[in-house]
This record gives structure tokens, sequence and C-alpha cells, in this order.
């Protein structure tokens, strides 16, 4: 791994000068190359990339592709790329007319942006507008065996095409199949009941328009909570992505794990499923107690009270609506539970409803029955620190 400034302190000396309208602008006073970074450059450009160069010289990139382009460097790997030849200037006059930007950019041997700059700078324009690159028969071969299994923004991201050309191509080849529609198990199973109770806690489900595709996704802070949801997703007859970490926003904060699947279907019958319409759903104590488990590894916790005694141990299921608690104390009270609902409120804030069971035994039958996927959730903390 590079080190940044790998030949001391070379930063640059920083000076204020005045600006219009009374506002203040501060000057870069740009340092001259020594030798040894002149030899660094020439060894490692096109070897490494431009990042790692920029972190060992302690330099802007700007500064470091106009050395290269004073130097007479090119490359593909980093920098602006390799200078525009005559030959390549007149055969782009000639063929961007008629030509797709793509197919002359594979003849050039450059990327499809270094050729729209240039036609841009020659102020050439195209009869092709708004017609990008032909498709390749090994691209259509890979539409069509991918196009029911992942999402087309993950299809137009393994094809390096846009989202739009990926949607016009799937209309051209399969015009009589409305593909973004994925049938799904709605049938009342356990599994649905505990997708519909993650989804009212910490899932979300939504509908985005520039994309028209209908989500529905959780991110969280437990790689079993994801794998679990994802597991049921799969069972429901959805196409899920694979579990992935997603960068935390700070190094204090914990890795978060994201899960997402794609259906019309479900979106519309999600959205049309009211309180009234899910206590029907939840018909038997199965399918309540799955239900309760997917809201449960969503808003809920398993937590201490007084450290010094061994079986002091508390659930705390928590919300802030009123009508979707309401529910889940009749549930909870159909099975059996004994329990205490707290209200609180921060200011500034809604309401907050807070479920909790305080006694040792009941803890330990909730856990039971309910089996959470999250370690630090179920029964297993509780053996961990000697309680049982």
């Amino acid at each position: 791994m590079i080190e940044s400034n790998t030949f001391g302190d070379l930063s640059p000396k920083v000076a204020w000068g005045p600006r219009r309208k009374g506002a203040w602008v501060i000057i870069l006073g740009g340092k001259k190359w020594r030798n040894q970074e002149t030899c660094y450059l020439k060894m490692n450009y096109g070897k490494k990339t431009s990042k790692d160069i920029v972190l060992a010289l302690n330099r802007s990139q700007h500064s470091v592709y106009n050395k290269a382009e004073e130097l007479g460097l090119g490359t593909n790997i980093c920098g602006r790329g390799r200078k525009w030849k005559e030959k390549e200037i007149q055969f782009l006059r000639k063929s961007y007319e008629e030509k797709p930007v793509g197919e002359i950019a594979r003849e050039l041997g450059r990327s499809i942006s270094s050729v729209q700059q240039k036609a841009r700078r020659l102020g050439l324009k195209s009869s092709l507008k708004g017609i990008g690159s032909l498709w390749t028969l090994r691209e259509t071969e890979l539409l069509s065996e991918n196009i029911e299994k992942i999402s087309m923004v993950k299809i137009a991201e393994k094809l390096g095409r846009s989202f739009h050309s990926i949607y016009g191509k799937k209309r051209e080849v399969f015009p009589n199949k409305n593909l973004t529609i994925r049938n799904f198990d709605n049938s009342p199973t356990p599994v649905l009941a505990y997708v519909v109770g993650v989804i009212f806690g910490d899932g979300c489900i939504t509908y985005y328009r520039k994309q028209n595709s209908y989500r529905i996704y959780l991110r969280c802070t437990d790689r079993e909570f994801a794998v679990s949801f994802k597991y049921a997703l799969e069972r429901i007859g959805l196409h899920p992505s694979t579990v992935k970490s997603v960068k935390p926003r700070t190094e204090r904060h914990k890795p978060v794990w994201r899960v997402e699947a794609q259906s019309k279907l479900f979106y519309k019958w999600f959205m049309a499923l009211n309180l009234e319409k899910l206590k029907l759903l939840l018909g038997t104590g199965e399918l309540k107690l799955e239900f309760i488990r997917g809201f449960y590894e969503s808003e809920g916790c398993l937590w201490r009270g007084d450290k010094s005694r061994k079986r002091n141990w508390c659930i705390s299921i928590c919300n802030t609506n009123a009508d979707l608690i309401k529910l889940i104390r009749s549930i909870l009270t159909d099975l059996g539970f004994s329990f205490s609902v707290w209200i609180s409120r921060k200011a500034g804030r809604k309401l907050l409803y807070n479920i909790q069971m305080s006694r040792f035994n009941e803890v330990l039958r909730f856990l039971q029955e309910i089996k959470p996927s999250i370690p630090r959730k179920s029964i297993v903390r509780i053996k961990e620190a000697g309680a049982i």
C-alpha cells in the first residue's frame, strides 16, 4: 500500500487573494517538480493508478496530469489518455456524422467519452443523435440470460450501458413480456408473515420512478439478519441480490449489510395491505410468531438492567406508529405473553411506544418461541453471560 507524503512535506504554499464583491479566495502557490518526483512519475505512470501517484507525490491530480503531458507520457490506465493523432482526427471527422459513437470508439481503441469530448471540441454533429453504440450478439445473449435473474440496473452496470439502453433493448427482444413483474407466493405462510414483519420494522419498500423499479430492501448492522431476510425473500419467489456490505459513514459506525429484491406485484400487494387485512393474514399462532420475529429483529432489543444481577434481562420493542403497536399488543396477548407499555417523547420528536418484558421467565419463553436469527437478540447472549 502506498503511503501518502512519500517525498516528505511537499504541501503547497497557501496565500489569500482578493476577489470581487468583497470575497476572498485561497491561492495555491505552485511548487516546482523535484528530480526525484519526475523520475518517480516516469517510472510509475501507466503502471500505477493516478490515485496512487497523487498520494505518493502529495500533489493534485491536475498537477500530475499536466506534468505527464509535458513529459509526453500517455496511457490508458491513468491520466488524460494519449494525444489524438492527425489520422484519428481525420477518421473522426469522416465517421462521426454517420457511425454510432460506440463503433467509432471501438475502431479507434478509445473510450466513448473521449470520442464525444473530441467531437465536441471540433464542433462535429452526428445525424444519429440519441443513438448509442450498436448491440453485439454477446451483449444480447447476456441480457436474455440475466433479465429474469437480476435487475436491469445490475445488467446496465455489468454491460457498461445506461439503464435506458437496457430497457429499450429489453422491449425489443421481449416485446410481449413484462419482465419487471415477478410472481411471488402471497399465500398466508410463515415466511410471508416474517417478511411483512421485517418491512413494517427496519425494512423498506419503494418505487424509483427514474429507473422504473419496485424495490424491497433492508439495511442492517447484523449480517445474520440480512441473510435471514434474503432467504425469506427467495422462499416467497423473489430474486434478492447477494448480501453486500455497505461502507459505514465513519470509523465509529458499524458496517452495514444490504439485501434487495424487485417485484411490482409484491409492491402493489404490500401497499394495499392495511392493518385490518394484516389481522386476517395472521390467522394462526404460527403466522403471528413469525410476524413478531420479523418485527422484533427489526425494532426490538435485548438488554440487561442491573449488571450485578444475572437474571435481570429485559426485552423492548419500540415504534412510533400507535396503530401498529396496538396490533402488536393484541398479538402478544393472544400468544399469552405478559408485558407493559411505556410512552416517551423526546423534544421535537414523535411519541415513542415501548413494549417491554421484564420478567426473566417471560423473556426466556419469548426468545425460545420466537427464535431470533440475530445472536445479540437471542437466548445465546443470555447463555454467554452465564444467566442460565
